[in-house]
Formats: C-alpha cells, sequence, structure tokens
C-alpha cells in the first residue's frame, strides 16, 4: 500500500504547524494569494522592514566596513565610505521612519507617554525619573524608533560629512608630505586632523552603535508581542 501525501506529513511536526497555520488564516486550507497577503497582512510588512534595517545596519557598520578596512588601501577605503555612508544613513533612516509611522498608526498606546509630557512642560525636571515609569511600553518602543530615525539623520547631514571633509583633508596632506623630500615626524597640522577626525569618528560610530541598539531592542519587543495589530 503506498503512503499518499497526507499520509507522509504526519510524521513531519514543522510540516503540521505550516498547513494549521495556513488553515487558521484561511479556512478551507487554500493558497490564499499574493493580494490578501500583501494587503492583509501588515504583521510581515512590518517584520519585512524591520528586518531590513537591522540587515543594513548589520552589513554596513560590522561586516562590510571592516572587510574593506582591512583589504583595501586606506585612501581606497575611505573614498569608498564616502559614498556608501550617506547611502546607508539615508536607507536606514527611511526606514526607521516607515516602521515608526507605522507604529504610530496601529498601536493604540504608542503616544501614552504618562506623566513625562506635562513634566517636561512644567520643567519640573527633578520629577523626570518617576515620570519615566509612567511611560507606556508601545510608547517607548515610539522613543526607541524616532531615536534610530533621529540617529541616521544626525549621521547623514552633520557626522558624516564633517568626518569625511577631515579625512579628505588628511590625504591631501599625507600626499602633500609625502611629495616632499626631506621627511620627518608627523607635523603639527597632520595631528591636529588626526585628533579631530578620530573625535568626529567617534562621535559617528557611538550614534551608529546606538541607533543599532535602540533596533535591537525594539526587535526583541516585537518578537515578544508578536506581529498582531502592526
Amino acid at each position: 500500500m503506498e503512503n499518499t501525501i497526507d499520509d507522509l506529513h504526519v510524521h513531519v511536526p514543522l510540516f503540521d504547524k505550516i498547513v494549521e497555520s495556513t488553515r487558521l488564516a484561511n479556512m478551507d486550507g487554500t493558497w490564499p494569494g499574493m493580494t490578501t497577503l500583501l494587503t492583509k497582512n501588515g504583521g510581515a510588512v512590518y517584520l519585512i522592514l524591520l528586518g531590513a534595517l537591522l540587515g543594513v545596519q548589520l552589513w554596513q557598520s560590522y561586516i562590510g566596513a571592516v572587510v574593506t578596512y582591512k583589504t583595501l588601501p586606506k585612501n581606497t577605503f575611505g573614498r569608498l565610505q564616502a559614498k556608501l555612508v550617506p547611502a546607508y544613513t539615508i536607507v536606514a533612516s527611511t526606514l526607521a521612519s516607515a516602521l515608526l509611522g507605522r507604529w504610530i498608526v496601529h498601536r493604540a498606546h504608542a503616544l501614552d507617554f504618562g506623566s513625562l509630557c506635562e513634566v517636561v512642560r512644567g520643567l519640573e525636571y527633578a520629577g523626570v525619573y518617576s515620570a519615566i515609569h509612567t511611560i507606556h511600553t508601545d510608547a517607548f518602543n515610539t522613543i526607541l524608533l524616532a531615536a534610530v530615525g533621529l540617529a541616521h539623520f544626525v549621521n547623514l547631514a552633520v557626522l558624516a560629512p564633517a568626518t569625511t571633509d577631515f579625512m579628505f583633508a588628511r590625504h591631501r596632506l599625507e600626499a602633500d608630505e609625502a611629495s616632499q623630500e626631506k621627511k620627518t615626524d608627523v607635523s603639527p597640522e597632520m595631528h591636529k586632523l588626526n585628533m579631530k577626525f578620530n573625535i568626529l569618528h567617534s562621535l559617528s560610530s557611538f550614534v551608529d552603535l546606538s541607533a543599532l541598539a535602540a533596533t535591537l531592542l525594539h526587535a526583541l519587543f516585537v518578537g515578544y508581542i508578536g506581529t498582531n495589530n502592526l
């Protein structure tokens, strides 16, 4: 006697779960169709956006940048990053803004900041700590997403351009000093440029790391509550 598909899949628990989830979404067990998946599947859209944001954050800052830094000459790496970082921050800030907008629209308490707003308006900063504990969890995630978008925008508009300017200034000065017949130790001008570049680069990296931490914390929360009402 030959086994049918129905006989065989009984022994595969994962297959059972997939079939059961399909039946819950569509009681006759048929394929729901692409239109339904795209228009009535907000949770999946949210997960795709969140996954894309985490992906670009991890890849650009902690995989792609590290590999290219170790592989390419310093000046070539700098020119490459000068092109990649603006594109990265634009994509990341756009994704964070889309997530924030969807979160505010679909979460009932996304703007429930408790007594924090009254404390800030009244300049009663001594009560900020206690007011923080009145913030709804959804509102806390609103703050996280807003912080992610703001962090990437600050990098895009302020820190990254300034860091790039000092980087190119170092490249020009290095070329000028290398063309001189008599080579000496690091010049005072180069020392100043290095110091300013290191400060700005450290600030940019800290802001980027903070954005990644906020995104991870939000992802953990989404994984805990599920994708309902998203």
